[in-house]
């Protein structure tokens, strides 16, 4: 397995968590390769694990991964999906179903090739997002509700995992004067967040903290002054010189802001 394999696979198994959607209209692009059907269909009768022919204790699904994409105003990006099944169940195919603020929509998996000593086995799949397709309102959780087909009896089993889409933020900063003054620093700066509406960057209201970062003897970043921007996202505050260092602005993000940090500017001892 890779990494980012190793950083997501199931230690101890799960029990799923079974639920329900409703139809809805699919504005979304997937991966070439991937086909994407509108509505979701309705669920099987519940399913257990003798129902996937599983060994012993194995449940079919063990973990699953929620989608974490960030999105600004040009580019697309995309979101991986995988879900995990215990090799000791029948499981014959694998969908994720893609809920959104304001859509639907199902992503087919594909069964990954695993060692032979790896008790589990990897579906995966990805969605292409773009933002020419998104609105501001689109930000935010999207659940993903992995569903998993096998057994003698044609049954199905799911589980649902939340992830986020966020709307792309980006920050400017500055340190000055340089050299020191009268023994006052004064950071300014701004904060910007894609706008999915105009395809622009707008300067936002945030809270957001000025930092120094750590040094090579491992010393830990530092919180120097927390503050909001202005309506019009710009920030300006002066304070008592902290010393010589690396200064930079940090925000935090949220549920539909991603976090982001600006350049970083060394200061020198006066």
């Amino acid at each position: 397995m890779t990494d980012l394999d190793q950083a997501h696979r199931p230690t101890t198994p799960t029990t799923p968590r079974r639920t329900t959607t409703t139809q809805q209209h699919l504005v979304a692009t997937a991966l070439a390769g991937l086909v994407l059907t509108g509505g979701v269909a309705a669920l099987a009768p519940p399913a257990s694990a003798s129902d996937f022919d599983c060994d012993d204790a194995a449940h079919p699904i063990n973990v699953g991964r929620g989608l974490e994409v960030v999105v600004g105003t040009k580019k697309a990006r995309t979101g991986y999906l995988v879900v995990y099944t215990d090799r000791g169940c029948a499981v014959d195919g694998a969908v994720a179903v893609i809920t959104s603020p304001s859509t639907t929509f199902r992503v087919p998996l594909e069964k990954s090739a695993t060692d032979d000593d790896d008790p589990y086995t990897a579906w995966r799949g990805a969605v292409r997002i773009k933002p020419s397709e998104l609105r501001n309102s689109d930000a935010g959780v999207w659940t993903v509700r992995y569903e998993v087909d096998g057994g003698s009896h044609g049954t199905s089993e799911t589980t649902t995992v939340e992830g986020h889409v966020r709307r792309a933020t980006r920050a400017t900063f500055n340190a000055g004067p340089e050299p020191v003054r009268h023994g006052r620093l004064t950071f300014t700066g701004t904060l910007e967040r894609a706008d999915w509406n105009t395809h622009r960057y707008r300067r936002v209201s945030k809270p957001v903290v000025v930092q120094t970062l750590g040094g090579a003897d491992g010393s830990p970043t530092t919180d120097v002054v927390r503050l909001t921007t202005k309506k019009d996202g710009t920030f300006r505050t002066t304070v008592a010189f902290p010393g010589p260092g690396a200064y930079r602005v940090a925000f935090e993000g949220g549920s539909v802001s991603a976090p982001t940090t600006s350049r970083v500017d060394r200061v020198a001892a006066p």
